[in-house]
C-alpha cells in the first residue's frame, strides 16, 4: 500500500523565485530570473513541459508573465522529484518594455510582484518566498523613506522587506499560509484581498543633476 500524500504541507505548495533586473534611462528593462516550484505548483508546469513544444511553452510564459511586456529570450525548464514530491526549474532570460514610467524628474516603478490567486491556495497552503535585485540608471535618490511590510495572523505571515543601496532596489517578499480545510467564499476573498494590497507597492525615484539620458 502506498501513503497519500498531505497535499496541505508546505512542502507541496511550495514557490522560491530570484529574479535580477536592470533598467535603462527609459525605464526598459532586461531581467534574469529562476523559480522553482514544488508539489502542486510544479505539476501544471509538467504538464506544459510534456504537452507543448518549446514555442508555445515559450508563448505561455509570456501570456502568463506577472510582469507585463516581458519578452523572453531564452529559457530552460527541468523536471526533477525529491522523493515523491515533483519540482520544477525554470530559468529564463528576457526583456521588460516600460518596466519603470520614465518621466521628465522621476523614474516609477508601478506594483509588479505576481498576484496571489485562489487557484494558488487550492491545496489551503503555500510557502512563496521571492526576491528582486533591481539595479537602476546612476543618478537616481529614493523620494521617500522605503517601508517594510510585516502581517501576522493565526493562518498566515506575510513580510516584504524594500532596501535602496548604491543604486540597487533589494525586495524580499515571504507568504507562509496554512488555512483550515473549509474556508467560506468571503474569507477568502478578504485574505486575497488583504495578501495582495500589502505587496502592491510603487516605487519612486527622483533624477538628480547627475542623471544622464
Amino acid at each position: 500500500m502506498t501513503k497519500t500524500p498531505a497535499y496541505n504541507f508546505d512542502t507541496w505548495n511550495k514557490v522560491l523565485g530570484k529574479s535580477t533586473v536592470e533598467i535603462d534611462a527609459q525605464g526598459n528593462a532586461n531581467i534574469n530570473a529562476i523559480r522553482q516550484m514544488e508539489g502542486n505548483f510544479a505539476e501544471e508546469m509538467m504538464m506544459l513541459k510534456h504537452s507543448l513544444d518549446e514555442r508555445s511553452q515559450r508563448d505561455y510564459f509570456h501570456k502568463n508573465s506577472p510582469v507585463s511586456g516581458l519578452i523572453i529570450r531564452d529559457f530552460l525548464l527541468e523536471v526533477t522529484k525529491k522523493d515523491s514530491i515533483p519540482i520544477v526549474n525554470l530559468e529564463f532570460s528576457g526583456q521588460i518594455s516600460r518596466f519603470g514610467q520614465a518621466t521628465a524628474k522621476r523614474l516609477i516603478l508601478k506594483p509588479f510582484l505576481e498576484k496571489i490567486t485562489e487557484d494558488m491556495l487550492s491545496n489551503a497552503s503555500l510557502n512563496l518566498e521571492e526576491s528582486y535585485e533591481i539595479t537602476l540608471p546612476d543618478g537616481l535618490e529614493a523620494e521617500v523613506d522605503l517601508e517594510d511590510t510585516q502581517i501576522e495572523d493565526k493562518d498566515f505571515q506575510f513580510t516584504l522587506t524594500n532596501k535602496f543601496s548604491e543604486g540597487k532596489l533589494l525586495i524580499e517578499r515571504k507568504i507562509k499560509l496554512n488555512l483550515p480545510e473549509k474556508l467560506e467564499i468571503e474569507s477568502m476573498k478578504e485574505l486575497l484581498k488583504t495578501l495582495n494590497q500589502a505587496g502592491s507597492r510603487s516605487y519612486y525615484f527622483i533624477k538628480s543633476s547627475s542623471f544622464s539620458n
